[in-house]
């Protein structure tokens, strides 16, 4: 507070002094916040632009996979995981690259593409549907002791009925018929009647025909 007693040109030398004294304070954090404010516009921005970026080079990947323009298909899923990494469309683009080689009967190539994405994603569900997607390529390729420590899944959640359905198939791949019975009813008993794959999975339980009697004494 400025001293009443103080004359006017008194006073007006004190505000001159603090003045000296601190507005290159003041005006540094105007500048600071001005510009803080317009780089976080900025990086707004360009954010959305990226993610728009992304989208629309993620719709033509699937343009190029669904018309089987392969080589077109090859590059914009180089382009999305190199330019936008760390996105959903990147994990989205490793998910249709290796449906796209397991259509051109590339398995080994596609099982390589989902071990990256498996690897690399941070996101749960996608990190589950890679392993369902690798198993059944490791399950294609008839190397059934990876494809079954895929399948080995102990949580209780939304994925347990379709690793069950992945056991079940894998052991029956090996002749296992017990084994594959048994995983099948773990898939209808995890999934319930919300489980997509429950009337398949019953058709193939019913193929396996009736358990053997077990045996008495």
């Amino acid at each position: 507070m400025i001293d009443e007693n103080l004359t006017d040109d008194q006073q007006a030398e004190l505000i001159k002094s603090w003045w000296r004294e601190n507005g290159l304070f003041l005006v540094g954090g105007l500048v600071l916040g001005v510009g803080g404010l317009f780089g976080w516009q900025a990086w707004q921005s360009n954010s959305t632009q990226k993610s728009q970026e992304a989208s629309n080079a993620f719709q033509e990947l699937l343009e190029a996979s669904a018309q089987q323009r392969y080589n077109k298909a090859d590059e914009l899923y180089e382009l999305i995981t190199a330019d936008y990494a760390g996105t959903p469309y990147a994990d989205s683009a490793e998910l249709e690259q290796a449906a796209s080689l397991i259509k051109r009967n590339d398995e080994e190539q596609a099982a390589s593409v989902l071990r990256r994405l498996v690897s690399n994603t941070g996101d749960t569900s996608i990190r589950n549907i890679a392993k369902l997607r690798l198993g059944r390529v490791l399950l294609q390729l008839e190397d059934y002791s990876a494809a079954a420590k895929i399948a080995a899944y102990a949580k209780n959640d939304a994925f347990t009925a379709e690793f069950a359905d992945l056991r079940g198939d894998i052991a029956y791949a090996q002749g296992n018929i017990a084994a594959a019975r048994t995983a099948y009813e773990q898939a209808l008993a995890a999934g319930g009647e919300a489980f997509p794959q429950a009337g398949y999975v019953r058709v193939k339980l019913n193929d396996l025909g009736a358990p053997a009697p077990v045996a008495t004494e």
